[in-house]
């Protein structure tokens, strides 16, 4: 992810942490979500993508942002 992409997905995790999320945001999340924790290449203990090395609670929610292996 490019410096612009991991800013908007952190503000996007601290808007979701005090109640203020976009729900278009949060929904394409969880659903991002629940596939990269089902992906054997995201790492359980830290959450992030064996692949491209992103924190997976970022990246998920932004809408540009693409899995580096396609699965979403």
């Amino acid at each position: 992810m490019n410096p612009v992409n991991i800013a908007v997905g952190w503000i996007n995790v601290a808007r979701e942490k005090i109640g203020i999320a976009d729900d278009r945001t949060e929904a394409l999340a969880k659903i991002r979500g629940e596939i990269c924790l089902a992906c054997s290449n995201v790492g359980r203990e830290n959450i992030k993508c064996g692949i491209c090395g992103c924190d997976v609670q970022a990246k998920i929610r932004v809408k540009w942002e693409k899995c580096p292996i396609e699965k979403w």
